[in-house]
């Protein structure tokens, strides 16, 4: 069953759908979806995921915050949708009468947003982080030498393309330069004294993370600069790295998936390994 529903935060209407079956289960999923996005497509999935969890007992609720889709409001980016977080999951425990608990399910930078909510909510009993967004610009334009632009050059289909005319060399060659630019930046501003904002971003995600008492899924695709550039970060910094190997946080791996986990039996496998870590809570 999937029932619309309008609900409050602060002056501004929000939409979400309820997707719920007959049998009961103490814990609810919060879908934080990543960004602006369509209900087409790729980022169909999280229709498909939420109907798949509730056909196996588990209570569903997704919503578009302040600004995106139908919701009212002026856009606003992760970092101010904790009201609406707050907003979601107490309309959720009102349509969801025997819940005890929510799992705030997020992608991207969903995924970022719970990491800043979820240990202020007693209420949210986990986190699912799918591809978490951790990008600092430096981060990101070396995350895209790495893994894309020296990728591209072991492709086939970039030569082909390349020997046809279908690439622009000059411009390609000044976005590689630019993007070698911004890689260094972060030593410029160092030796600035510059403060990150992106940085503080990622501290006080993983503020949150230390802060936060219940159990914490991170879910990673392996062809995807969102979830490659967060490996990065683990691999780079030894706090982020000793946060996520305590025994509270768990990891599964999807090798062949990309970010929105676009093909069917990718989001079907992604599906299940939600719905057994979910009734394990």
């Amino acid at each position: 069953m999937e029932q619309p529903v309008i609900f409050k935060s602060g002056l501004n209407s929000l939409v979400g759908i309820y997707h719920h079956h007959n049998v009961s289960c103490s814990t609810g999923v919060l879908i934080v979806v990543g960004g602006p996005q369509y209900r087409v497509g790729s980022h169909r999935q999280f229709v498909i995921m939420a109907r798949r969890l509730s056909q196996q007992g588990i209570p569903v609720f997704r919503f578009d915050y302040k600004g995106m889709g139908d919701s009212e409001g002026s856009v606003s980016s992760f970092e101010g949708i904790q009201d609406d977080i707050k907003s979601a999951i107490d309309t959720f425990f009102l349509l969801s009468g025997g819940m005890k608990r929510v799992v705030i399910w997020g992608l991207c930078d969903g995924a970022s947003a719970a990491c800043l909510y979820g240990h202020k909510d007693k209420r949210v009993g986990g986190l699912i982080l799918v591809n978490p967004w951790v990008t600092m610009g430096s981060s990101k334009a070396k995350t895209y030498i790495k893994y894309y632009y020296f990728r591209q050059l072991l492709e086939m289909d970039f030569w082909r393309r390349l020997l046809s005319g279908d690439v622009n060399i000059k411009k390609s060659l000044k976005e590689f330069a630019n993007t070698i630019k911004i890689s260094l930046t972060p030593a410029k501003q160092a030796k600035r004294g510059e403060v990150s904002k992106e940085r503080g971003l990622q501290e006080r995600m993983l503020m949150g993370i230390k802060a936060f008492n219940g159990d914490v899924l991170t879910v990673v695709s392996g062809q995807d600069l969102t979830a490659a550039e967060f490996n990065d970060l683990l691999n780079t910094n030894a706090q982020w790295r000793s946060v996520f190997e305590q025994k509270n946080l768990s990891r599964v791996d999807f090798p062949s998936a990309d970010h929105t986990f676009s093909q069917r039996s990718w989001l079907n496998d992604m599906s299940d390994v939600t719905a057994q870590w979910v009734r394990a809570e």
